[in-house]
């Protein structure tokens, strides 16, 4: 059976998908041993914070739905997965990871899982938004690819290290 998923819905599982990114990030931040990783976790934590209000703002001002289309029920639970932690990595997982004490890579391995998630879902948010909206998600998409490229430093010279 076919069910609307509409632009809108798209947006509050954005905006629930960085609002649970952001505290992800400061559980991370408050139990990983080294201090740079630590605060590059508490940075993306603000913007993740930044990019919640970004869509709720999207989703009060409710003129994404003009281009809602019809999804299969694949879509919705692929996106309700992504919301729900079954393809996003839990607080456990993000806790045992930060505690690894290997400078976090195994933390930023799940960051990086996260970053990459949300690139592909704010990809297909970009094409059901109006115009005014798609600007918007274009930028959150260059910024979400902005910190995969600053997870993927920051591991690589925590490998360089050890």
């Amino acid at each position: 059976m076919l069910r609307l998923l509409s632009a809108n819905d798209l947006l509050e599982y954005a905006m629930q998908i960085e609002v649970d990114g952001a505290a992800k990030y400061e559980l991370a931040a408050g139990i990983t041993p080294e201090a740079g990783a630590a605060e590059l976790f508490r940075n993306l934590a603000r913007d993740e914070r930044e990019h919640a209000e970004t869509f709720a703002g999207m989703v009060r001002r409710g003129q994404a739905s003009l281009l809602d289309r019809p999804y299969g029920q694949a879509m919705r639970e692929y996106i309700e997965a992504l919301v729900s932690s079954q393809v996003m990595p839990g607080p456990a997982e993000i806790a045992a990871a930060a505690r690894a004490g290997e400078p976090g890579a195994a933390a930023f391995d799940l960051a990086l899982a996260m970053e990459h998630n949300a690139v592909l879902l704010y990809q297909e948010l970009r094409n059901l938004v109006g115009e005014e909206d798609q600007a918007t998600i274009e930028a959150l998409i260059v910024e979400e690819e902005k910190h995969v490229h600053l997870l993927t430093e920051r591991r690589m010279a925590a490998q360089r290290a050890a």
